[in-house]
């Protein structure tokens, strides 16, 4: 009943130990980190920018008002017979109501609506370089935890095959057929091994506990395995890239809104007020309304050449974009060859880490029966024992690599979409 007991006990210790699959937790993590917001961010202040840009198609309109003492006023410097020229107030109360309608403004709001859609598609894929940061940071984690569970594999099961060997050692020393000092050997490579163990899972701990704090996930226990499927060819979609190129298009639209400025503008206007005296008629001396109605035009047809040098300096600035794109290419490509080479290495290692992994299985057993039949030292068993858990490492660490240099490849590439 104990025994059953303690089986359920353990089976719900396991099933609270939850275990996570790499793109959980690199989705956890780029949600946690707040970049992901930053884009909602940057879409949001786009579209209240867009509203307030279009805006300016609307009626236009305001109040004003104004109350003024003059020392003097104009007058007619005559007297007519018959006739009484009254004399012009020198204290004036106006109110007025002013309308503007924008019929034509040479496409500097349409540029201007333009360039914050641009300029918002250029700070989203910024927002995307910080979030391609925490994946790479939060995936070099998981690979590092995978390559510490390798050797706490490795050693754990060089302990359980010490452990099992240990109760036949002790059995012939208790017979008298080896000697004691061989069953110390044993003792003392379990003990060793053991410290190693329990350093290796203190630094698996550590690791856990980083990536909780990466992921805001509380209950991550152990990290479940990961392959990743390549395609045959793997093309550069870097978000900088994408920035860099949105830059451009953003400098040849400032260009844009530069020859605007300088195009006709064209606008219909309405004045409609109520003063003492009227601002139209001077003469009516007493509180009236008026109203105004017209259509403004403005050109500027002479830049003095500024044009010519806006274009010239957005020319220069798109080229230094251009060569500064080419630069992170190579950059680029070069982590790229970097992580192909470690991809087919780790494939090579991986075969030969199996054909070793073979021959040194076949030696334990044969120097095994060497070492009972008496023919073959402790130290010589315990010393092939090391080269197997070495050798079984070796092959859990280069699998380890291979798909950790595959994920490198996609996410340093910018093709990982495992967050979408």
């Amino acid at each position: 009943m104990k025994k059953v007991l303690l089986l359920i006990l353990l089976t719900s210790i396991n099933l609270m130990a939850a275990e996570y699959t790499l793109d959980e937790l690199l989705k956890s993590a780029v949600v946690n980190s707040g970049f992901s917001k930053q884009s909602n961010n940057y879409s949001g202040i786009s579209k209240k920018e867009i509203s307030d840009l279009i805006s300016n198609y609307y009626p236009q309109f305001n109040i004003e008002g104004q109350a003024t003492y003059q020392s003097d006023m104009f007058r007619i410097p005559l007297n007519l017979p018959g006739m009484t020229i009254p004399d012009l107030r020198k204290d004036q109360y106006n109110v007025w109501l002013n309308f503007t309608q924008l019929i034509w403004d040479g496409g500097i709001i349409s540029n201007k609506l333009d360039m914050s859609e641009i300029s918002t598609l250029a700070n989203i894929e910024n927002a995307n370089t910080k979030i391609r940061n925490v994946i790479e940071n939060t995936s070099n984690l998981y690979f590092a935890g995978k390559k510490i569970e390798s050797n706490i594999k490795s050693i754990s099961s060089a302990i359980n095959t010490l452990e099992s060997n240990r109760k036949q050692i002790s059995s012939l020393v208790t017979n008298g057929m080896l000697n004691q000092s061989n069953l110390d050997a044993v003792d003392i490579q379990i003990n060793t091994k053991q410290q190693t163990l329990f350093s290796l899972k203190e630094d698996y701990q550590s690791i856990i506990k980083k990536i909780r704090i990466f992921t805001a996930i509380t209950d991550i226990e152990t990290l479940s395995n990961y392959e990743v499927q390549l395609d045959s060819q793997i093309e550069i979609n870097r978000s900088e890239l994408k920035a860099m190129e949105y830059s451009q298009r953003l400098n040849t639209l400032k260009s844009d809104v530069n020859y605007s400025m300088n195009k006709p503008k064209i606008s219909a206007f309405a004045r409609v007020g109520y003063s003492n005296p009227n601002q139209l008629n001077m003469f009516e001396q007493e509180w009236s309304d008026y109203y105004m109605l017209g259509i403004k035009f403005t050109w500027k047809p002479f830049s003095w050449f500024s044009e010519d040098k806006n274009s010239e300096i957005i020319s220069l600035q798109n080229e230094n974009i251009e060569l500064e794109k080419k630069e992170f290419e190579k950059q680029v490509n070069m982590l790229l060859v970097q992580e192909h080479t470690e991809i087919e290495k780790a494939k090579s290692l991986i075969e030969q880490d199996l054909l070793i992994l073979n021959l040194q299985n076949r030696i334990i057993k044969e120097k095994y029966s060497q070492l009972l039949n008496g023919s073959a030292t402790i130290s010589e068993y315990i010393s092939e024992l090391n080269s197997l858990e070495i050798y079984d490492n070796n092959l859990s660490i280069h699998k380890v690599i291979l798909e950790n240099a595959k994920i490198n490849l996609l996410i340093k590439s910018g093709n990982y979409t495992g967050v979408e």
